[in-house]
């Protein structure tokens, strides 16, 4: 260690011979010493004042170079601005409250400088040269914002700011590598060089900020700058455009943030990158100057915009983007990580060239509103919005590709622009719980798309529509438009589909139809070539525009048991698939086509409509069927090997009915085999119930009336005319007859003289003795034995000399309970004298006598016993003396004769009305009427008190009106919108006098 010696120290040595020694010594080195000033001190302020004014330190004199310089707490030193052209010093501390201030003069710190108070530099034009490392303390603080050029402010030793604040219009790095760091913020406005190869590291843990005055840059191609914290560059033009940078340490953030004038982003590698907001919001206002690789993480702040232009981004981490991202040129690539695009975050191509942006991982939307628009934009992941988000494909421009699609409930999917030239593929599954929005374009669907519970499919223009895989849909769909393709593809769930475009079945592919809720399609379904395949196993109703077959090219599989397909054009002619289907329904329109082959039919059947064409229906499954709709029918076969075939309504066959195998069952319904159809039945495969032809009989003719098992033949010169003949196998009409009954009404009925053939079945004999056979006919009395010669070989009976006709049957005389010879009625003084008598009694138990006022309602009144069992002519009476007090003057009797073991027949019923000097004239219209009635009634003088009535079929009464008994005509109005379809009775009472008018509503 250096010892230093004052002059006092010498004056004070003890008076010994080495004092003289070292006292010559000191001489010969005091001059030398003296006169360069070699000794450094340290010198404090000592108040406020001027850098060259000796007094104002401590020890006196003007610091020089090998001084260190202490500014106490509260003092001000100011350089000068005039005098000298140079200040120096050692080390430099400007303790907490005092503060220096840099003026027009050159000053140079050796050492370092540490401030705790605060340096100023507001109007310099000298040099200022820190050759050490400047320390800004907690309390500190420097502003250097006055120097205007960057060799005013030299930093050679690095900087650490941990003060208030640190301001540096311009400044200079050089001569040495140097670390710019500390825990406070450090704010370059102007322009900041870093010398001739050396590196500038940014370890400042609150962040640099550069610009947005002038720019950060090097001297030399070696010039560099690292960034290791965050980095704020707000000048226009890129950083160190002269030199290196390396923004790619980890956990270093560049942030550019120009304001107002488009900035240059580096084309470099980055860790974190941040395109900040621009208040101003000029287009594209920063803009990449070659390609860019960042590391992390990419954020594209809320009200920034950022230009690719040709060149290529790569992104490692995250990418948030929140305002314009545009990726203008083919030219370049964007390849992105995970994609946040949120609070207006827009994804645009922005060019006829459209762009490239590939997203190798998941997009988001996690809030607000997201926008693609142009570009060929591919995201590899998933891509989710949640609940309230949105996002918009824009313009029509570029493929967009997307990998599986969440739609949370509540977030919307929205293809914006209604043009041909978008073009959408996703390789995923949607799984769309939300809203999701299809306009024109071509949609390619590679995954199952599942249109949740909360889930609305909107197609609203004719976008194409390819789903390769399966659609679920057990939400909301509405495609008012848009032509759907599916390939190997199943159409589920629960909801109702409603397509009012063309869905094609793709070249070689199955598609079916499993939604429970049932297709309606309202334009054509077909194939593209003969292997593609629609399998029904649902509800499908097809209702073209046109008459279009469904699957003119392909296969139609609509034979799954329980599917239904519905055949429903409204209003005209449709053309129906020759197949095999299991519930086939025509609806709705007038008539249906079967050109195309034939028709099998394995479930129910239901026809509300005319068919036509060659082809034949056949009704064939092995279980029970129901024919409904009562629909008219050109060519129909049934061919059921087990159960029956049942009808819930009327139907009619133009042309051929076949019964090859099975039973038709009718009930209450009929058969209508018109003026042209035929039927053609087995022994074993019959119609159970009721059918009816009609034909016209000229005098000297035959005919068959399709074959239904009646033949007439009228003699010459007595013309039938237009003939009806109804036939019924349901049950016998009388005890005793077989079960096949006919009913024969001709337009001429009277002096025919024509002769009949009568087919039966074995299965109509049920037990009776066929060899006691006789024909039975019926004219209004009661069926009377005709006799008639029997071929039971060919189960037939023929009678002629038939003047009149009514009902046929054919019967066993030995299993007639009561063989009926005459019913009737007679006025008496005492009420209505009824007689009857019988050929032959079997078993015969005992007559009930029932009467009614208006031919439908009966009731029992009476009981006559019977003769047991006898062939001798019985003959039985009646009075009814209870007829005179009622109040009517038409009755209606009938008998019901009961076997000894509960078994029993109707006789015919009889009419007779009562004497009456009372004239009633009873009138009630429209019939059929809807929401109101008129009644209207003439009596004479001699009428009683009068009553009128509206009752419905079971007697309950709907309206009445006293009417009196004065002489005259009387309009009524009934209101009768509340009354259900029906047959009602319209009645007046005057005395025992009653009037009847039937009405239908």
């Amino acid at each position: 260690m250096q010892q230093t010696y004052k002059f006092t120290d010498i004056q004070n040595l003890n008076n010994t011979p080495f004092r003289f020694s070292l006292l010559v010594v000191f001489l010969l080195l005091a001059g030398t010493m003296i006169s360069t000033s070699a000794f450094a001190v340290v010198k404090t302020s000592k108040g406020t004042g001027d850098w060259t004014d000796p007094n104002n330190w401590n020890p006196i004199g003007v610091p020089v170079a090998a001084d260190d310089v202490t500014i106490a707490s509260g003092h001000i030193v100011t350089m000068p601005s005039v005098g000298v052209a140079l200040t120096e010093c050692n080390n430099l501390t400007i303790q907490a409250g005092a503060t220096m201030i840099l003026l027009s003069r050159d000053h140079t710190t050796h050492g370092t400088t540490t401030v705790n108070g605060s340096l100023l530099d507001t109007q310099n034009s000298g040099a200022n040269i820190f050759i050490g490392k400047v320390t800004v303390g907690a309390s500190g603080s420097w502003n250097t914002s006055g120097i205007s050029n960057v060799n005013n402010l030299v930093f050679r030793g690095g900087l650490e700011n941990n003060g208030v604040s640190f301001i540096i219009n311009k400044a200079t790095f050089n001569t040495n590598n140097q670390t710019i760091s500390g825990t406070s913020a450090i704010s370059f406005p102007g322009t900041v060089i870093v010398g001739a190869g050396i590196e500038l590291t940014n370890n400042n843990i609150a962040g640099l900020s550069f610009g947005p005055i002038a720019n950060l840059n090097g001297v030399d191609a070696a010039s560099k700058f690292i960034n290791q914290t965050t980095m704020t560059y707000k000048h226009k033009n890129a950083p160190m455009l002269i030199g290196l940078v390396d923004f790619s340490p980890v956990g270093n953030t560049v942030i550019y943030n120009r304001d107002g004038v488009k900035q240059a982003v580096l084309g470099t590698t980055y860790y974190n990158l941040v395109i900040g907001p621009d208040p101003l919001l000029s287009n594209f206002d920063h803009e990449a100057t070659a390609n860019i690789v960042v590391l992390n993480d990419f954020t594209v702040q809320n009200g920034a915009e950022f230009l690719v232009k040709g060149f290529d981004l790569a992104v490692t981490g995250n990418t948030l983007i929140q305002g314009l991202f545009t990726d203008a040129d083919l030219l370049g690539t964007t390849t992105l990580a995970n994609v946040e695009l949120s609070s207006g975050g827009y994804i645009d191509g922005n060019n006829a060239s459209h762009g490239t942006i590939n997203i190798n991982g998941n997009l988001s939307v996690p809030a607000g509103t997201g926008q693609i628009d142009e570009g060929v934009v591919t995201v590899t992941g998933t891509t989710s919005i949640s609940a309230g988000a949105t996002l918009l494909i824009g313009s029509q421009f570029g493929t967009k590709t997307f990998g599986q699609v969440d739609i949370a409930a509540t977030g919307k999917w929205e293809f914006l622009v209604n043009n041909a030239a978008t073009v959408a593929t996703f390789t995923g599954a949607v799984n769309n719980n939300g809203t999701f929005t299809a306009q024109k374009g071509t949609y390619t669907f590679q995954g199952i798309f599942n249109n949740t519970a909360t889930g609305i499919f909107n197609v609203n223009a004719a976008g194409l529509l390819t789903l390769e895989t399966h659609f679920v849909n057990n939400g909301t769909a509405n495609f008012p438009a848009g032509a759907f393709t599916f390939h190997n593809s199943t159409i589920s769930g629960s909801s109702p589909l409603v397509f009012n475009g063309d869905i094609t079945v793709g070249a070689g592919f199955m598609t079916t139809n499993s939604n429970t809720g049932g297709i309606t399609l309202n334009a054509v379904l077909n194939g593209t070539d003969g292997a593609s395949n629609f399998r029904n196993e649902q509800s499908f109703t097809y209702n073209p525009t046109l008459r279009n077959i469904p699957m003119a090219t392909g296969i139609l599989t609509a034979s799954t048991v329980g599917n239904t397909f519905r055949y429903s054009r409204v209003g005209s002619d449709q053309d129906v698939k020759g197949t095999t289907y299991h519930n086939l329904v025509f609806e709705n329109g007038t008539v249906r086509t079967l050109n195309n082959g034939n028709v099998v039919v394995n479930g129910n059947l239901t026809n509300t409509i005319s068919q036509v064409g060659a082809g034949i229906i056949t009704i064939a499954g092995g279980g029970p069927q129901v024919l409904s709709g009562g629909g008219t029918f050109l060519n129909l076969t049934v061919n059921k090997p087990t159960e029956a075939l049942t009808l819930t309504s009327d139907i009619t066959v133009t042309n051929a009915l076949t019964i090859s195998s099975g039973l038709v069952i009718t009930g209450l319904n009929i058969i209508h085999l018109s003026t042209t159809g035929t039927l053609s039945e087995t022994p074993t495969a019959y119609i159970f119930g009721l059918v009816e032809a009609e034909r016209t009989l000229g005098g000297g003719s035959t005919s068959t009336f399709g074959n239904i098992g009646l033949d007439i033949t009228s003699s010459a010169g007595n013309p039938l005319g237009l003939t009806l003949v109804g036939r019924s196998t349901a049950t016998p009409v009388l005890t005793g007859g077989i079960n096949r009954a006919f009913l024969v009404v001709p337009t001429n009925n009277a002096a025919l003289n024509a002769s009949i053939t009568f087919k039966y079945l074995d299965a109509d004999i049920i037990g009776l003795v066929e060899g006691n056979f006789v024909l039975l006919h019926n004219t209004g009395g009661g069926f009377v034995n005709i006799g008639g010669t029997l071929n039971a070989g060919l189960n037939q009976m023929t009678v002629s000399g038939i003047n009149s006709f009514g009902g046929i049957t054919v019967g066993d005389p030995a299993s007639f309970p009561v063989e009926w010879l005459d019913f009737q009625a007679v006025n008496d003084p005492m009420g209505v004298v009824l007689s009857w008598s019988t050929a032959f009694e079997l078993n015969n138990d005992y007559f009930l006598v029932e009467r009614s006022v208006d031919g439908n309602l009966f009731s029992a009144i009476g009981k006559v016993e019977g003769s047991g069992t006898t062939s001798d002519i019985s003959t039985y009476t009646f009075n009814d003396h209870e007829a005179l007090n009622l109040n009517s003057n038409v009755f209606y009797y009938r008998l019901k004769q009961v076997d000894l073991n509960g078994q029993f027949d109707y006789s015919n019923i009889v009419e007779i009305r009562l004497e009456s000097t009372v004239s009633l004239e009873l009138k009630a219209f429209p019939s059929p009427f809807t929401d109101e009635l008129t009644i209207q009634l003439f009596q004479n003088d001699l009428a009683a008190n009068s009553t009128l009535k509206l009752v419905d079929m079971a007697g309950k009464l709907i309206w009445s009106q006293n009417v009196g008994h004065d002489s005259g005509t009387y309009d009524f109005s009934v209101p009768t919108a509340g009354l259900s379809s029906g047959i009602y009775t319209v009645m007046v009472q005057s005395g025992n006098t009653v009037k009847y008018v039937r009405v239908v509503k």
